[in-house]
């Protein structure tokens, strides 16, 4: 079977060539599983919508899932018309969906790592995105609350030019070697070859994900922090942003 997660391959397409490998309505939805996947299955970051085009029905994705054993999406929506297994079918992406996904996300990163650098400690960001915002969690880092502010204004520095961002896979101790030494702790050490992101034209080392992302940081616009919170030991930095087309 073809490796599902082709959103981890190929993280800046919208649209695959696939076959259908199960097909039925459960609880109100039409449920598929294909072969492959462009979609990112739903998660604190983001997740897809799109749809699934075969050539007597289509499904409108709403969202996707995991199966029970984590190795396939399953979409779920509505169908028109029919969808069989062994069906040939076209996956395409919402772009509107994933670039917001992306361009969050993004800034998640850009947010961490301008915060490694201004406060010279190693960290963890994570992201929170609900359908108004997103919320970067930046792991035992709630001493550096009146420093926060300052990251909005140093993060927009690298958001004008042309700063592609680039998706790798590297063997573990060459990504050790790129990423950091800290990331040892962080990465199990059963993943033998990391997926590490890199924005391109800044001093920022590489860090290793398995989300989605825009291409290139001129994507994003209109960076805002909206709030800035110690919750326990942790530090909870709200944000905005948008995609612009550049």
């Amino acid at each position: 079977m073809t490796e599902p997660r082709l959103y981890l391959e190929r993280p800046f397409d919208f649209e695959n060539e696939t076959e259908v490998v199960a097909a039925k309505s459960k609880k109100g939805s039409f449920r598929v599983t294909t072969n492959c996947s462009l979609m990112e299955p739903e998660n604190p970051e983001g997740g897809d919508a799109g749809e699934i085009l075969g050539t007597n029905g289509v499904v409108r994705v709403e969202r996707v899932t995991w199966d029970g054993n984590l190795r396939n999406q399953v979409h779920l929506g509505t169908l028109e018309g029919q969808l069989i297994p062994g069906d040939r079918v076209t996956v395409r992406v919402d772009r509107a969906r994933r670039r917001r996904n992306g361009v969050y996300h993004t800034v998640s990163h850009l947010l961490t790592s301008v915060a490694r650098e201004q406060w010279a400690t190693d960290m963890i960001g994570k992201l929170q995105l609900s359908p108004e915002d997103g919320t970067l969690i930046l792991l035992g880092q709630g001493d550096h609350l009146d420093h926060a502010a300052a990251l909005e204004y140093a993060a927009s520095q690298y958001l004008a030019a042309d700063r592609p961002v680039s998706v790798t896979f590297l063997d573990a101790d060459q990504a050790v070697a790129r990423c950091g030494t800290f990331f040892q702790g962080v990465v199990p050490s059963s993943i033998r070859r990391w997926r590490v992101v890199e924005l391109d034209g800044t001093p920022f080392p590489p860090i290793p994900c398995g989300g989605v992302h825009v291409d290139n940081l001129n994507k994003v616009t209109n960076l805002k922090i909206t709030a800035i919170v110690r919750v326990g030991d942790d530090l909870n930095i709200g944000y905005t942003c948008q995609y612009a087309d550049a």
